[in-house]
């Protein structure tokens, strides 16, 4: 490599300042929980350190679960753009207590060496995003998705599939229980609202959540998103059915799929959540590369996993006896889930492209003061 240093052992590659920003614009362009990006980069020695900056968790997240897959998809896309430069990349996980410092926790290194092929799903980094409108309603074939599970690096993770328009509809009831939920509980609505960006000019001031142009909201429902934004009024709402509405709209998107995926892996660990991450990255750019439209849905399996870790008493009554009740429709729909570990439901497609992509930090903001 031109701008690459071989340490005097010719093994471990020490990165030029050119390459360290590279790869890090690459992981700036992973997918985050409502894009809250919390994620931060240091050079060290000859890798990377990824760190993760706690105080852009969201508050609803269960043992960093929605982190991780946050930080595992900002990993890959390091590997993947390595692979372009003949590099490869060498992950290494670190155990809690993590070591902090001023720029977050650190949770992995990635070190490099010569002698990579280049990944073809690198050239769909920029490509990759979340598509939330409606998608035709033709079931992929089994081809197509047996194709996407050939793109999973980490054999312990597992895809299950739903494509026909009966079982699409059972899950589009679940989701519909668990959105509902969303709505109706406080600190979730809160959340919700805290990251959502009304109008251009907030999105660009912050760089961060949720432009209501990538959620598909139509004109004429933004002004109701803004009006409900204190709990009182939104509490007022649900009672004449605002809550219902809402997430007859996810409902309605499931149905409207050409298949439903669920990914899981062997069990609740970091690095397991890590790696069901970079996965996770992968599934969605080898959809981006077949011109499939993809959105995550991580509302049913967080409430579903945080029902089984707490049980009842992590939930208002009235929401426990509603999750309780979709448990089981939920593992006959996934039979084989039941002696996995969930990590993320999706829904994949054709579609119109979407009506906007989320901003991202500058890089000066996602690496570490000591490289700056």
């Amino acid at each position: 490599m031109a701008d690459s240093v071989l340490k005097p052992d010719n093994s471990k590659i020490d990165l030029s300042p050119e390459q360290f920003r590279r790869f890090v614009e690459a992981a700036s362009r992973a997918p985050s929980p409502d894009n809250n990006q919390p994620w931060c980069f240091r050079r060290s020695g000859s890798g990377i350190d990824v760190l993760h900056v706690r105080g852009r968790a969201l508050p609803s997240d269960i043992d960093d679960y929605f982190s991780w897959q946050a930080l595992g998809p900002a990993i890959e896309n390091i590997v993947l753009s390595a692979s372009c430069e003949n590099l490869r990349a060498d992950v290494r996980y670190h155990a809690r207590p993590f070591a902090e410092s001023t720029d977050g926790e650190l949770v992995a290194t990635v070190e490099f060496s010569s002698g990579a092929e280049s990944d073809p799903l690198a050239k769909f980094i920029d490509e990759r995003v979340s598509n939330r409108r409606p998608y035709k309603s033709v079931p992929l074939a089994e081809s197509e998705t047996a194709a996407l599970e050939q793109s999973l690096h980490d054999p312990q993770c597992k895809l299950l599939w739903l494509t026909q328009p009966a079982d699409l509809k059972a899950l589009a009831k679940l989701v519909y229980i668990t959105d509902r939920i969303r709505f109706e509980h406080q600190p979730f609505h809160d959340e919700f609202h805290k990251v959502l960006r009304y109008d251009d000019a907030q999105a660009k001031e912050t760089g961060d959540g949720l432009d209501l142009k990538t959620l598909e909201i139509p004109a004429f429902a933004i002004p109701i998103f803004k009006w409900v934004r204190p709990w009182k009024r939104m509490k007022l709402a649900n009672h004449f059915g605002l809550s219902a509405m809402f997430a007859g709209n996810s409902k309605q998107l499931v149905r409207k799929s050409g298949a439903i995926g669920l990914l899981l892996t062997t069990q609740a660990s970091d690095e397991r959540y890590l790696e069901a991450g970079r996965s996770l990255q992968r599934v969605w750019l080898a959809c981006a590369a077949a011109g499939l439209a993809f959105q995550p849905m991580g509302g049913l399996p967080m409430f579903l996993t945080q029902f089984a870790r707490k049980g009842r008493d992590a939930f208002v009554p009235e929401h426990a006896v509603r999750l309780a009740e979709i448990v089981e429709p939920f593992y006959d729909l996934f039979p084989a889930a039941r002696e996995h570990t969930l990590v993320m439901l999706f829904r994949i497609g054709m579609a119109p492209p979407p009506s906007a992509r989320s901003l991202r930090y500058p890089l000066e903001r996602i690496i570490s003061r000591e490289d700056n």
